[in-house]
């Protein structure tokens, strides 16, 4: 497995993570500031980077 496998598996479980925290989140408080948090941090965390990778190859 090279480096960018394992980037992008990482990337993948913390997208799992955090979509299943903004479920619960939401589910539990209805709260969406604590939604677009997470969709935030999703989306400069996992697409992002993700992008720059293409880029790089």
């Amino acid at each position: 497995m090279n480096m960018l496998h394992l980037h992008c598996l990482i990337h993948l479980i913390w997208f799992g993570c955090s979509l299943i925290l903004t479920c619960s989140s939401l589910y539990y408080s209805g709260n969406f500031d604590i939604y677009i948090h997470h969709y935030d941090m999703i989306t400069s965390l996992v697409i992002f980077p993700l992008k720059d990778q293409e880029e790089h190859l």
